[in-house]
């Protein structure tokens, strides 16, 4: 039997490789910054959000404000009313006493 000289790895398929493994480097880093980008997209977007949710909170609670503002005025408004209308009910009753003791 011959023996046949071991033949070393050709340097085209060490470069190949090297090759490969730079275009996966590559595309690795590409990613990251797209993941990058998008992390910073969305802590943008989070504290738009944020703001836009504080903004409608505090009109939500000019709105309470408002609503209880005018609540109040119709409890006042109510009290006032019957205050007024308890002395005329009290005046009526004596006219119309005077009046049937001035008829008889």
């Amino acid at each position: 039997m011959v023996k046949k000289p071991a033949q070393k790895k050709s340097p085209n398929l060490s470069n190949r490789l090297d090759t490969i493994e730079q275009l996966v480097r590559s595309g690795f880093r590409r990613v990251e910054q797209r993941i990058d980008i998008l992390d910073l997209d969305l802590r943008d977007f989070k504290s738009e959000v944020n703001q836009r949710f504080a903004i409608v909170d505090e009109r939500f609670n000019m709105l309470a404000n408002h609503i209880d503002g005018f609540i109040k005025l119709h409890e006042t408004l109510d009290i006032e009313f019957k205050v007024i209308k308890e002395p005329m009910t009290r005046m009526e009753a004596r006219l119309k006493a005077l009046e049937t003791a001035r008829s008889t």
